[in-house]
């Protein structure tokens, strides 16, 4: 039976992995922490029940000519000069019982990026911010013994989120740069849990269906998997509590489509690697920080491409 549980699991994230089409380097970190931190917050008492996260969220961007990306737009390119992005995550989520738990996302989103398409304008930078998209979240643990959690996640993003704003200008941000995306779309994937005498492992497959938003813009579907490494300290010393990790996690997303038309500067995979420490006091305070690099990109057309992430949040259980 425990073989056979395996096998499924392995068998429905192959095919998953196997189905994604062609990521979305601004795409939120939410996806590749699906998993972590609610794997580790299961109900001991009804007293516990809710789950408050806050996490703030930091994408910057490598400089780009301004001249040849204003040239690039001229030749019919889809190009922006973004210099950085930032996501405040406010969350919540209940525990209804030691197998299932549901989740809810609010960011507020700043976009921050360099005009290059008005001569008059060239290089002044433009910031967009306002609330993005709702997203809420339900994970099954089908399979949980004492070391070991695997489950299910099913999510929906619902279109809440600002996708009007104006620049100085008075024109409207593009699709790409607004704090929502005027679409619903939904997620379907996995979670597998670990644990060992020194080590946790915690792994996420994830799949991302994207439907036509504002603007009659839409988003390339997206593959994401993550995988977090931490060691745990020997428990009769005094950093017993902390634990540093490494995480990677890919992304992969289909070309993105304006009016129906296939965008080619779209899409693409980006591979992240980058260290983790988290601190648990006990079971229901936790405070973590990650650092991510791009070790590899590979982007659809004339993309520009991520130079770091990183986040910083906490996590209590009520």
């Amino acid at each position: 039976m425990k073989n056979k549980f395996f096998f499924i699991l392995y068998l429905f994230l192959g095919l998953m992995l196997v189905n994604a089409t062609s990521v979305l380097a601004c795409e939120s970190c939410l996806l590749s922490r699906t998993g972590r931190d609610e794997s580790q917050v299961n109900a001991k008492s009804a007293d516990s029940r809710l789950l408050f996260k806050y996490w703030f969220e930091r994408q910057d961007w490598k400089s780009m000519d301004l001249n040849a990306a204003h040239e690039l737009h001229h030749d019919g390119h889809h190009v922006h000069v973004k210099t950085s992005e930032s996501i405040q995550h406010l969350g919540a989520g209940y525990i209804w019982n030691k197998h299932f738990l549901t989740t809810l996302d609010l960011p507020y989103v700043r976009r921050k990026s360099l005009e290059v398409h008005s001569h008059a304008n060239m290089g002044k930078e433009y910031t967009s911010q306002g609330f993005g998209d709702v997203t809420v979240s339900g994970i099954y643990d089908f399979w949980k013994t004492k070391q070991r959690d695997i489950g299910v996640v099913v999510g929906v993003k619902v279109p809440t989120g600002s996708t009007h704003e104006i620049n100085p200008q008075g024109a409207r941000f593009e699709s790409e740069m607004q704090p929502g995306t005027g679409s619903w779309d939904y997620h379907l994937g996995g979670v597998y849990q670990q644990s060992f005498t020194h080590l946790d492992l915690t792994a996420n497959m994830l799949y991302v269906f994207k439907n036509e938003g504002a603007q009659n813009y839409q988003f390339g579907n997206v593959f994401s998997t993550t995988v977090f490494i931490d060691y745990i300290p020997p428990q009769n010393t005094v950093l017993k509590n902390v634990r540093p990790g490494i995480m990677m996690n890919w992304k992969d997303e289909a070309r993105h489509e304006d009016r129906g038309e296939k965008e080619s500067d779209s899409g693409g995979s980006t591979v992240f690697l980058g260290p983790e420490l988290s601190l648990s006091t006990n079971d229901y305070f936790k405070v973590f920080v990650n650092f991510q690099w791009p070790v590899y990109q590979d982007l659809g057309g004339v993309h520009q491409e991520v130079d770091k992430i990183w986040n910083l949040g906490t996590q209590v259980r009520w």
